[in-house]
């Protein structure tokens, strides 16, 4: 919405097609690595093979996910955010050996989340918030995106019998 009216008239596809295809392609895209990456540790007896394997994979797949075309109107681009969280669960969902690895990788993951957010934050445009309606949506999505995020939390909380203290706090932290 925002990219839409900084750029002159609305467009419906811009607005409601593009974002839908880009969410649908990146959880396709990430569960398909996921699953090649999970038939290929089957094929190393190392641990450090197979955890050369899970860290190149994840950059194998955030540079496919960089790629963006386009179908007549409709804009095909994928967000490496949620390619590599599709990724990590088909990956530690179906991979027996995936809880080894991933204790193995969290010696890396300081540095993967700070090159990430970094590359990340360079593509903001921080000469958006000069436009008061673009700040005002921005500030609406953030509220609404908390109170999704509280409430989504409590509920499922509830819905698992967690205790009256996680069904309280666990959206705060979110």
């Amino acid at each position: 919405i925002a990219k839409t009216l900084g750029s002159g008239p609305i467009d419906p596809v811009a607005i409601i097609v593009n974002p839908i295809v880009e969410i649908v392609c990146s959880l396709i895209l990430g569960a398909i690595m996921g699953w090649i990456l999970t038939q290929l540790e089957k094929m190393f007896n190392s641990n450090t093979n197979r955890l050369n394997m899970t860290i190149a994979f994840v950059f194998l797949t955030v540079s496919i996910s960089m790629v963006k075309f386009n179908l007549g109107p409709v804009h095909v681009g994928f967000s490496s955010l949620l390619v590599c969280m599709m990724l990590g669960t088909i990956f530690c969902n179906t991979c027996s050996l995936a809880e080894d690895l991933m204790a193995a990788a969290d010696k890396w993951t300081s540095p993967l989340f700070a090159l990430f957010f970094v590359i990340s934050g360079a593509e903001l445009e921080l000469d958006v918030f000069g436009d008061l309606a673009i700040v005002f949506i921005g500030v609406v999505y953030i509220i609404f995106r908390c109170v999704g995020k509280y409430i989504g939390a409590y509920f499922s909380a509830k819905a698992t019998k967690c205790s009256p203290e996680i069904q309280k706090y666990l959206g705060v932290t979110l």
